[in-house]
């Protein structure tokens, strides 16, 4: 409970300070949390794709190896239209 009290006076104490803050301030502040939002959703987005590539590889992998379909849809979770699609793209 003290952590949550101690936080809300950090944020209390930010909001008064942001009283005093010039437009320029103000903007300045904003545009740099703003790139960090977006540093973090560009982070989130890379390392999504690096997932998803790389179960594409082990699918192709798999069904390269006769590995049958069912098999690699319970291993990776994807569907059998997922996989063909995967495939396909392969070809």
């Amino acid at each position: 409970m003290k952590k949550v009290i101690d936080e809300a006076k950090k944020i209390a104490g930010t909001m008064e300070l942001d009283l005093y803050l010039t437009d320029e301030e103000l903007v300045k502040q904003n545009e740099e949390y703003n790139y960090r939002l977006g540093h973090q959703d560009g982070m989130k987005e890379g390392i999504e794709q690096g997932i998803n590539q790389r179960t594409e590889e082990m699918v192709i992998s798999m069904y390269k190896n006769n590995i049958d379909i069912n098999t690699i849809s319970q291993i990776t979770s994807l569907s059998v239209d997922e996989i063909n699609k995967i495939v396909s793209k392969d070809k």
